[in-house]
């Protein structure tokens, strides 16, 4: 399976943004310990992390990939 950041628990769209252009990653962040759902402050976005080969960040390879939690409703 390829590791495409749509698929990656990590991954938070932007509204309207069907083509996701503006998608962020929340991996290394907290989610709030409010809400339980990852701030949007500070995240990098998808595109971003995957294009830079720069330590810190996902990569063309998908280092921080982790794959979504399946539910069976």
């Amino acid at each position: 399976m390829s590791k495409y950041c749509i698929n990656c628990k990590h991954f938070s769209p932007a509204k309207d943004d069907p083509e996701h252009q503006f998608a962020r990653c929340s991996y290394l962040h907290s989610p709030s310990l409010v809400t339980g759902l990852y701030e949007r402050k500070g995240m990098t976005y998808c595109i971003v992390a995957r294009a830079s080969a720069s330590k810190g960040t996902c990569g063309t390879y998908g280092i921080f990939y982790e794959e979504k939690e399946t539910t069976n409703v």
